[in-house]
């Protein structure tokens, strides 16, 4: 084992080798390994003194933010959760990420894209709809990923028109488009992630 130790005041570390190595002392007892210090060029060799008793230094209290990591490392260690645990888990993931998804998508019902399509304006947005989604879940083949699922759900484009700006986004907005689209989730470190 090598440790690297400051020798009296200089600033030049000398390299530690603790012998690992079993020397018999005559009576047929294996003796204590011994410390031998490999000294900078300028300097002899010293013998070193045992090592003294470990003094036990205080750690500092824990805070609630590192308390709740270590807690989500000790579940990821526990194994992956069951398939009912992991269901429910999915099923409120999936309604999570239909809010987010509808809040933060490009062109959302409270930020309409608007453009000019000929003479016309046209106020536009995707939404979500929340009542097609749905997913299928099974066991992962991965060694990454403790569950996988497929997404399912359809987007629609809503659209309205009229000869000004303020006229589009007024309304009424209708459907014009629909898709179906599929996402694969996974369960890693404990929670769903798309």
């Amino acid at each position: 084992m090598y440790r690297h130790i400051m020798c009296a005041g200089l600033c030049a570390a000398a390299l530690v080798l603790t012998s690992c190595f079993p020397f018999s002392s005559g009576s047929g007892k294996a003796a204590q390994p011994e410390t031998v210090v490999a000294a900078a060029p300028d300097q002899t060799p010293a013998a070193v003194p045992a090592p003294a008793a470990e003094v036990k230094t205080q750690q500092p209290a824990q805070t609630k933010s590192s308390a709740k990591v270590k807690g989500k490392k000790q579940a990821a260690k526990a194994g992956p959760p069951s398939e009912e645990q992991a269901r429910a888990e999915l099923d409120a993931f999936l309604v999570k990420y239909t809010q987010q998804a509808n809040r933060n998508m490009n062109g959302s019902r409270s930020k309409p894209k608007v453009f000019t399509r000929g003479k016309m304006h046209v106020a536009q947005f995707f939404e979500i709809d929340p009542a097609s989604v749905h997913a299928e879940m099974r066991k992962s083949i991965s060694k990454h990923f403790d569950y996988t699922a497929r997404m399912y759900y359809v987007e629609n484009t809503f659209e309205s028109t009229g000869k000004t700006q303020k006229e589009a986004l007024k309304g009424p907005f209708k459907v014009v488009n629909s898709k179906r689209l599929t996402e694969l989730p996974r369960y890693y470190k404990g929670k769903w992630e798309n």
